[in-house]
């Protein structure tokens, strides 16, 4: 059977059609399957550190996360976060090529109410929205109200808050998870402030872990009669500081603030008195030294000295060291005694030991 010229045409030009239309169609899902996935039609996607559940005839029936790049994944039935890929989500042709889900017919995203304090521009705002995703770490903020102390002291503290979500079927399984860790993070706080005097509330206790921060994270823990978040509501946390501490009553709060200048003075005077000592320590060490290195000087001449007059002596027999050492007395002599009686010797003759002249004229001293 013999193909003429005009049927290879029109299978050449429908071939071309076919891969036409495959390319122009791929490229149109590779721009529209996002935009649908983005507004939850038919489609779904997770970005990066987020959780997602999808919902058929009101129940959930799956959990989808985007946790790859931190090595860990959600488990489809449960939800509960453990450790590995998510190979079936990889293998997923729609998921390769064009990052969204399939929802299914009649299949949706689950949402639910979601509230959260916020801190914008300095100040404590509760937000209000509905969300269709966790977030694998959520940072929100925490406002304890009227948390008093020892001596019954109001205050109010302002704390940011870190969790992880362990397990997102258990947290999913409130409509307001959050409120419901908030509600045992302030109930921590309190029980805590209760514990300790005003002035006891120190920077110390309240920073990075601090007291109050190891207080606060003993809720992670299970024990008898008593469950752990990561187990009840499938949160855990991770973090938790204090960003402010107020002190309600304004008549505690300046006298506070005067104890604080006065302790902060205190430690000045300290500090300075400790300069102090150290620098007379340091003096008195500094002239310890000083003087061991005169009397090492002193005892070197003396040796010196000896060692000459030795020398000498041994040059000029005794009797010449003797009259050397005697001719050097007499110039010491009369150095001391410039312009003065001097009498030397045994015989008391008298000498006139300075100017060559005397006051009366040019008669020198010594002539009668």
């Amino acid at each position: 059977m013999e193909i003429n010229t005009s049927t290879l045409w029109l299978i050449a030009t429908i071939t071309l059609v076919v891969i036409f239309g495959l390319v122009w169609a791929y490229i149109m899902l590779k721009q529209k399957l996002p935009k649908m996935a983005e507004e939850d039609r038919w489609f779904t996607t997770v970005k990066k550190g987020k959780i997602k559940a999808l919902k058929m005839a009101g129940r959930i029936t799956g959990y989808y996360g985007n946790l790859a790049d931190l090595g860990m994944h959600v488990e489809r039935k449960t939800g509960k976060v453990v450790p590995g890929k998510d190979t079936e989500l990889e293998s997923s042709e729609l998921w390769k090529e064009f990052g969204v889900i399939w929802l299914g017919f009649g299949g949706s995203v689950y949402e639910y109410p979601f509230r959260k304090m916020e801190m914008i521009d300095g100040k404590v705002v509760e937000v209000k929205t509905n969300a269709s995703s966790i977030f694998l770490k959520n940072r929100f903020i925490v406002s304890v109200e009227d948390a008093e102390t020892k001596e019954m002291v109001p205050t109010k503290i302002v704390a940011q808050l870190i969790t992880e979500t362990v397990h997102a079927g258990l947290s999913l399984n409130f409509s307001n998870w959050i409120g419901v860790v908030e509600a045992q993070v302030k109930s921590a706080c309190r029980d805590f402030i209760a514990t300790v005097g005003l002035r006891d509330l120190t920077k110390e206790q309240l920073e990075k872990n601090g007291k109050l921060f190891e207080y606060v994270m003993t809720l992670n823990n299970s024990g008898t009669g008593n469950t752990g978040l990561p187990e009840q509501i499938g949160q855990k946390i991770i973090g938790f500081s204090v960003i402010s501490l107020e002190i309600s009553d304004e008549s505690v709060k300046e006298t506070v603030q005067s104890q604080e200048l006065a302790e902060e003075r205190k430690k000045g005077k300290i500090a300075d008195a400790e300069g102090d000592k150290r620098v007379k320590i340091i003096t008195a060490q500094a002239d310890l030294e000083k003087s061991k290195l005169d009397a090492e000087g002193i005892k070197v001449t003396g040796t010196a000295r000896n060692e000459i007059l030795q020398k000498t002596a041994k040059l000029l027999g005794k009797a010449g060291a003797g009259n050397l050492e005697r001719s050097r007395t007499i110039a010491g002599a009369i150095k001391e005694f410039n312009g003065k009686a001097l009498s030397l010797g045994g015989n008391g003759t008298s000498f006139f030991v300075g100017d060559n002249e005397t006051p009366e004229g040019n008669t020198k001293r010594g002539e009668k």
